[in-house]
């Protein structure tokens, strides 16, 4: 509670079984340790689809680093193709907690 404003979702005892819900609040595969951040605001995100669910039978479905060669592979096939064609645009990398790649934008100028 934040004054009369509840943040959050509030958690089921569903919630708090990670092989019934795909749940976790302490350690996540993308985001890692979650422990400084209230449980109810991670419900939330889970709520929302914004965190995906965390498989219990196989937790490395999440691999942060699983499409690391591919996104690098494309990178360079982007930027190539500027190079040939001369145009002007800003590409930035987009990095996860753990310091690793997990997208880009472009933008034109």
């Amino acid at each position: 509670m934040f004054g009369p404003t509840q943040l959050g979702q509030p958690l089921t005892q569903e919630d708090l079984n990670p092989s019934l819900s795909g749940k976790t609040f302490d350690n996540h595969p993308i985001l890692g340790n979650l422990e400084g951040i209230h449980p109810q605001l991670i419900n939330e995100l889970y709520n929302d689809g914004i965190l995906p669910l965390v498989d219990p039978n196989n937790p490395k479905a999440l691999e942060p680093d699983q499409y690391a060669k591919e996104l690098d592979k494309f990178y360079d096939e982007v930027e190539a193709e500027l190079n040939e064609t001369q145009q002007i645009e800003y590409i930035e990398r987009l990095y996860s907690i753990g310091f690793e790649m997990i997208g880009y934008r472009r933008y034109r100028a």
